[in-house]
């Protein structure tokens, strides 16, 4: 093969690759501080939903009926005013699906991709919608089953963990 030929291969194998990379970028810290934020928020809320609601599961005349309902309200309240990443935001799922991040986890550092991330963080927002949503029903009808609610707080709790892990570990 000739030099020119061969330069030309290198130089469209360069392309290709610097091509391929330009989809992902560094994060941009003002979006993952918003990530970052309702992250915490929901984390805490859900925490506070699934414990008091097994308790009042364990114990339906107990107190904590108030506080169950309480903090499936502010669940609600987080996803209608901190959730700011649907597809007119900013920061929506293509921005967040482009980033590339180090966190650390078990003393090591890990890149990690937008995607993990925004799959994580939009799974977490779903499966604690669904639980407040059965919290809230409880407290205007006074019913529920018994089955989805202990499958709802299931993948609530694993979802919150998925993005804990991701985040915090």
């Amino acid at each position: 093969m000739g030099k020119k030929v061969k330069v030309l291969l290198v130089l469209i194998v360069v392309g290709l690759v610097l091509g391929a990379c330009a989809e992902k970028k560094p994060f941009d810290q003002e979006g993952f501080d918003q990530v970052e934020s309702y992250s915490d928020e929901m984390i805490s809320a859900g925490d506070a939903a699934v414990v008091y609601t097994y308790e009042w599961m364990d114990d339906p005349n107990n107190h904590n009926h108030d506080q169950m309902v309480e903090a499936a309200r502010e669940i609600q309240q987080i996803n209608d005013e901190g959730w700011q990443f649907d597809e007119e935001d900013e920061y929506n799922q293509e921005e967040i699906e482009r980033w590339i991040f180090t966190v650390v986890q078990n003393d090591e550092e890990v890149e990690v991709s937008g995607e993990h991330l925004y799959d994580r963080i939009a799974r977490l927002k779903e499966k604690s919608s669904v639980v407040a949503d059965l919290i809230i029903e409880i407290d205007e009808t006074y019913e529920f089953d018994i089955q989805e609610m202990m499958g709802a707080l299931d993948q609530a709790e694993t979802a919150r963990n998925n993005l804990n892990d991701l985040l915090y570990d």
